[in-house]
């Protein structure tokens, strides 16, 4: 969202952490669907956004084409970054970092064929971090993050990738540890410059507002929605505005 909003300051910003239903990488892919189908009516009728980024690897390639069938509103979906990753491989070894369903996903493996055919993608799924970053990262000690990232490190040397992707939207908030604890030959890849320039592009063909913007952010209930994401919203100079679902 910030990489959007320092291009567009005078829109309005609606963040919905769906703390209710976390984690997804663990569910079955029909269950995410009824999850995400639902909630995204809820909140689009509450909030009455322009577009919806669906901020999630996972959600995005279970759901998003249900969801593009449902709505009627301008999706953005977000998917590990493939095409180009294996643009920038030199070895044509790529690593796939994400959850247990983004890795296992017939969408995934389209994205290999499609754009990856002459590298190696090699696969690897920690569910533990995710928990991890989503509440306990606001409050970890350097030591702690460091330590966070010995699993995928250990795996970028024994499949010996020199490219990165970071599929879940999670592991982006560890890029400055993944940069000093991986070995210095491995390029990290994400997402986030081809989805911000799609949201761009959807907001703009919507009609740009003409105020002072605004930022705010959402959950919907759940054991996982303190006190972890008012410090994320603070963090990230977003209003917290708790339970949308209250």
């Amino acid at each position: 969202m910030d990489w959007v909003r320092e291009r567009l300051p005078e829109e309005v910003y609606l963040y919905c952490a769906d703390s209710g239903n976390f984690p997804y990488g663990r569910r079955p892919d029909a269950e995410i669907k009824k999850i995400v189908i639902s909630l995204l009516g809820k909140v689009i009728k509450k909030l009455d956004p322009k577009i919806v980024v669906v901020a999630c690897n996972t959600a995005t390639v279970v759901a998003l084409a249900a969801l593009r069938e449902t709505y009627r509103l301008p999706f953005v979906g977000v998917v590990p970054a493939v095409k180009p990753a294996a643009k920038i491989s030199k070895e044509k070894r790529i690593g796939l970092f994400a959850t247990n369903r983004t890795v296992a996903e017939a969408y995934t493996e389209n994205l290999i064929k499609d754009f990856a055919r002459d590298c190696t993608v090699f696969r690897y799924a920690e569910p533990d971090l995710v928990e991890f970053v989503e509440k306990r990262f606001p409050f970890a000690s350097e030591t702690e993050k460091k330590n966070s990232i010995r699993g995928v490190a250990s795996f970028c040397q024994e499949y010996r990738v020199d490219t990165l992707i970071l599929g879940c939207t999670h592991f982006v908030y560890l890029y400055p540890e993944l940069e000093v604890g991986l070995p210095g030959n491995i390029r990290i890849v994400d997402s986030l410059e081809g989805v911000g320039n799609q949201a761009l592009r959807l907001v703009k063909n919507q009609g740009v507002n003409g105020g002072k913007g605004g930022s705010f952010f959402f959950n919907t209930g759940g054991n996982n929605s303190a006190p972890n994401h008012p410090a994320f919203a603070k963090k990230f100079q977003m209003n917290y505005q708790g339970n949308l679902l209250s």
